[in-house]
């Protein structure tokens, strides 16, 4: 999830990446069901046994490729009192906010949000990004959406 000072683009693409599977039923009325996704992500402490499988109150170092913290952990680093870090406490974050069922389904499958008001099919988006970052298709069509 490169690029992250596009916060914009770079949101819309970890709010895709949510529980396999998921239906509203699944968190209806107060349960809270062990929801699973794609991903094998742990955080960067690696005194907290803190992991990812879906894009879930994440905290993204802008400077450190691949290094992500859990609330508390972040919240630690910043504060200057974990000992053992790969991160600077003076590095910038993005964060990922927690999953969100109700939004996703009102998002619907194959569309993605952008920004606060913008709800786009997929294809459309990866098109646009394309667009913006001059990255062209090959005339094979591979890498197309």
């Amino acid at each position: 999830m490169g690029r992250l000072y596009d916060d914009e683009n770079a949101l819309a693409a970890w709010s895709l990446i949510g529980p396999n599977d998921f239906t509203r039923d699944q968190v209806a009325e107060g349960t809270t069901p062990k929801l699973s996704g794609p991903l094998w992500y742990r955080c960067a402490n690696r005194e907290c046994d803190h992991r990812w499988t879906f894009a879930d109150q994440i905290y993204v170092c802008r400077d450190c490729m691949g290094c992500m913290f859990c609330e508390n952990c972040h919240t630690e680093l910043k504060a200057g009192r974990m000992e053992w870090r790969v991160c600077g406490k003076d590095h910038e974050f993005l964060y990922v906010p927690k999953w969100d069922a109700e939004a996703a389904e009102k998002i619907g499958k194959g569309h993605v949000k952008v920004g606060d008001e913008s709800i786009m099919k997929i294809e459309d988006w990866v098109d646009k990004l394309r667009r913006e970052y001059g990255i062209e298709v090959p005339e094979d069509g591979a890498g197309s959406t």
